[in-house]
This record gives structure tokens, sequence and C-alpha cells, in this order.
């Protein structure tokens, strides 16, 4: 068999055909990727003494994959807004900063906020307002002007939100009032993408596409639920779907007027130079949907299903869909709304058995992840066992294609390196294609 490219590989196995190998991913998203802790201890364990360990996304902790550790575990996909080699030349200032376990790590000089998350900017110079700040008894915020958008306290591993703008709504105009006030650019959220954004988007995509092989994941976004949560606090949010559904229903007009305003630019700027579109939104937990499947498909899939259909009129690429948890109730709705790919593929989840998932669902959807379960066997299995649970995610999910290996969601910071490359030598091993 033609030994393929990494973009060649990660499209046929899409298009539901097997490629001469399982295609790899770490890092092509930010569900996808190892937390900054466990990145430098894959890299001592490694004898890996060069480069730097950027903490491209502050809130998980999430480091850049390098391109020796690309190459070493045959990663098949990156993501578009990296900024370590391959990527197109940057001006993000990267200063020095300790993780949470003493080792050394680089953060951006300043971050944008945007819908859900606080993201490295895009230009440092254009637009990163919210800056980390160190406090001596509680650890560190993000803040914004005066404003503390999230906290890490001291101990933790993670930043956590405490801004919540519309938690006190009591209205639509209370609604109308944010959206008016935030399109100020001055306040930066929702942050409408420029002509500069544009410009940016467009040179990072337009480099990796002529210069690499890899396969190229945008991430836009598009979370309704969670920008939700995230407005009105979740606690908030979640009891209004059910008791003010008229509230959360002129949100979502709000913000899918919002979305497409975004998207729209976006589009036009990577729809020719990327091939998967990432969008997210958490609709799992543990034992099922985090909503019922009725208030699903009458308060969030018909906004996502408008959205996904835009994309699709619009352009050739695939759908991208990241959502946590137990989905399997839900994915016959998820399917229905346009998504073509399937992310992190929670397997210790109920009903997400990877053999029960590929047989009933694997004509339609293809499965980014599911490849190592992260929850019980990554950070806590010996490993043999963790090998053990990739063949076995191997020999359910890769048959007929429409399989990429990645860890469910990311690599957190308790794995040891040995897991790490007991399950990426294992998909070396037991991932290729019978020709």
């Amino acid at each position: 068999m033609h030994l393929m490219n990494s973009r060649e590989r990660v499209l046929l196995s899409l298009r539901h055909a097997e490629p001469d190998r399982v295609p790899v991913d770490l890092g092509g998203m930010r569900s996808s990727g190892i937390m900054g802790i466990a990145y430098n201890r894959l890299k001592d364990y490694l004898g890996i003494e060069v480069g730097e360990t950027r903490i491209y996304d502050i809130a998980q902790q999430l480091a850049e994959p390098e391109e020796t550790i690309l190459n070493l575990l045959q990663v098949d996909a990156v993501d578009m807004s990296r900024t370590l080699p391959p990527a197109a030349p940057s001006d993000i200032d990267w200063e020095p900063w300790v993780l949470p376990d003493g080792s050394q790590g680089k953060v951006p000089s300043t971050f944008s906020a945007s819908a859900t998350a606080i993201t490295v900017a895009g230009s440092s110079k254009l637009k990163g307002k919210v800056r980390l700040i160190k406090d001596s008894e509680k650890g560190w915020s993000l803040k914004e002007g005066n404003m503390i958008r999230l906290i890490m306290p001291q101990g933790s591993l993670y930043f956590d939100d405490v801004y919540h703008p519309l938690e006190k709504a009591d209205s639509k105009k209370d609604v109308d009032v944010f959206f008016e006030s935030s399109y100020d650019p001055k306040i930066n959220w929702p942050p409408l993408l420029t002509e500069e954004d544009a410009s940016e988007l467009r040179t990072r995509s337009k480099y990796l596409n002529a210069n690499t092989s890899y396969a190229i994941l945008g991430g836009f976004g598009g979370n309704f639920l969670e920008t939700g949560e995230y407005l009105l606090g979740y606690k908030n949010y979640l009891v209004d779907l059910i008791r003010r559904k008229d509230l959360i229903i002129y949100l979502n007009d709000k913000l899918i007027e919002y979305f497409k305003l975004n998207l729209k630019v976006w589009l036009d700027s990577v729809k020719d130079f990327i091939q998967i579109a990432v969008f997210g939104d958490d609709l799992g937990q543990q034992g099922g949907p985090l909503i019922s499947p009725q208030v699903y498909r009458e308060m969030i899939k018909p906004y996502q299903k408008e959205l996904y259909r835009y994309v699709k009129s619009k352009s050739d690429l695939y759908l991208f869909l990241h959502s946590c948890g137990s989905l399997y109730s839900l994915l016959p709705d998820i399917i229905d709304a346009g998504v073509d790919i399937i992310n992190p593929v929670q397997i210790s989840a109920k009903d997400m058995e990877p053999k029960k998932l590929k047989r009933e669902f694997g004509d339609e959807l293809s499965f980014w992840g599911g490849g190592v379960d992260t929850q019980k066997v990554l950070g806590f299995g010996s490993p043999q066992e963790v090998s053990k649970n990739v063949r076995m995610n191997i020999e359910a999910f890769a048959p007929g294609g429409g399989f990429i290996f990645a860890a469910v969601h990311n690599i957190m910071s308790n794995v040891p390196p040995q897991n790490i490359m007991a399950a990426f030598e294992t998909v070396k091993g037991y991932g290729g294609y019978r020709s």
C-alpha cells in the first residue's frame, strides 16, 4: 500500500476508508492535548533538553507539542493556531512562567477574551487585553483591567471561571443591554473578528497548508450550551433551560446572530487552507446527557443545526464536534445536525462502549478520540494495561476507517511518561491496516 502523508491519511479515514495506518492526534485541538506538567515530564523521560514548553491554553494548562514530539509520536494533525514550528511567524511575546509543580514553561504576555475561554491573542500587539497576575495569597488570576475573569487558587492545577456577565439577568432587556454594550471594542466581548484577525487567520492557515502535510484543524467554537453557562452561570443556565425558556431562546437568537457574523469572516479566511472545522458544546456527563434529549432538541439542536449547515453550505470542511460524556441517546440528533466527527468519545461513560458506537454510528460518524481511557487507565494503570486498552479500542474503532487515534480528552498532569509512550507506541505497532 502507498505510504501516505498525514493529510491524505486523515482525509481517507474521514471518508470511511482504510488508510495505511490509523491516523494519530496529539494537540490538534484543545481537548486532544497534554498538560504542561505531563509534557515536561515526558520530555525529561525522553532526554529532550532543547525547546520550550509553551502553555497556549492557560485555563487548561495545555502545552503546545513541539515538532520533535509530533515526529516521534507520528502525529498527523495540527491546530491551525499553533505558534511553534511548523507555524507561520508570529509577534506574540512569550514570558517565563513556573508551572504548578515547579517546572518551567512560557506563557503569553497578554491574552484575548473569547466567548467561553481565555485564549492566546492572535497578535499581542492588536488583541491582548487580559493579563496574568500573581496574587501571593490566592495564587494567580487573569484580569482584564480591574475585572477578574479566571483564578487559579494556590495548589490548583487549573484556572476557574469567576466572571459570569449575565449572572443577575432578569429579562430580555438585560440580554440586549449586554450585547449592545459588549459590541463596543473597548469591552472585548463578544470579540467580533476584525480585518486584522482575518489576515492573521489566513496567514497561519495558508502557511500550514502550503508548508506541511499535516491535516489542519481550525477551532471556531460556536458553543450554545457552554456559552449560556458561562454568561449566566452554570446553575442559573441549567435551571433557566426549564423555567425561563423564553429567556434562553432569546439569548440563543442573539448568539446565533453573533456567531454567524464571526463565522463568515472566519470561513472566508481559512476554508481553502484547513480541512476540519472544530465546534464544541459539552452535552454529556458520566451517566447520560447533561440535559434530556427533549430539551436538547428544543433548545440547543436547532441552533447548532443552523450554524453547522451554514458551514456545509459555504465550504467543503468536515465538521468536528467536541462534546464530553455519555452522548449515546443524542448521537442520532447530532448526526442530523450535520456533525461528521465526534470527540473525545468518552468510552468510560454510560452507553459509550466502542464496539456499540462503531456498530450503530460508524457509517455516519468518525470517531476522533476514544483511543485510550484517560479516566481510569492512562493515569492509573500500568504501561501494559494502557497498551491493552489501546489495542482493544483500535480493534473496535479502526475497521473501515472513520477513526483518528487520540486519548479521551487531554493527557492530565498525573499521567506517567511511560504510560504516554506505551499508548503511542502501541498505535505504531498495532495501528496498521492490511493492504
